[in-house]
């Protein structure tokens, strides 16, 4: 997983993959530029040629959409009003701060942590501390960070978003704890079954 992760990121860095989706991107549309230009042609065909020329330009690789999901993502919901006399108005807006931290307590919690249980732990060298963390602290951040977006598709509930954040972490607390009792029973099963 680790090599997986620093190849991307190597390839982010010098942009392999980029430089050489554009090359051959470049020569396809020459290609097709100079096949537009033949006289035998029917109108229909140059048009066909020019739609897959556009195409290929407009071609989105799955690394830019990707990107673009995720830069799209976005936890604050709109502001709603919530008319509780005909008299008052209260508005509800989600803090993306708290909603994070509401969502993904327990990798954020797991995270802090971590840092120090491995700078304790006397049997594993230091360097190895340090590459589990590289390695494990991004992928934290990560789940925290789907739990939020999860959580984020639930309204604002009674117009108060503390409901949310209360809800959030007790929503995120439910959900690893059952994981971790379906894991337990799961390898229960299998020791029962190879004995």
């Amino acid at each position: 997983m680790g090599g997986v992760i620093l190849l991307i990121l190597t390839d982010n860095t010098l942009s392999f993959s980029y430089y050489y989706n554009t090359e051959k991107r470049i020569e396809q549309i020459q290609g097709i530029n100079e096949i537009v230009n033949d006289t035998t042609l029917s109108s229909e065909e140059k048009n066909m040629l020019k739609k897959l020329r556009t195409d290929l330009i407009i071609r989105k690789t799955w690394k830019d959409q990707t990107y673009k999901l995720l830069s799209e993502i976005e936890f604050k919901s709109d502001s709603e009003e919530i008319i509780v006399n005909s008299d008052v108005q209260v508005q509800s807006e989600r803090s993306y701060f708290w909603h994070f931290v509401s969502s993904g307590w327990i990798f954020l919690l797991v995270m802090i942590v971590m840092p120090f249980v491995g700078l304790a732990d006397k049997n594993t060298s230091i360097g190895t501390a340090i590459g589990i963390l590289i390695a494990i602290e991004p992928l934290f951040f990560g789940l925290a960070w789907l739990f939020a977006k999860v959580f984020s598709f639930i309204p604002i509930l009674f117009g108060n978003s503390i409901v949310n954040y209360i809800l959030n972490a007790i929503l995120s607390f439910i959900i690893l704890f059952l994981l971790t009792k379906l894991s337990g029973n799961k390898k229960k099963k299998t020791k029962d079954n190879n004995v």
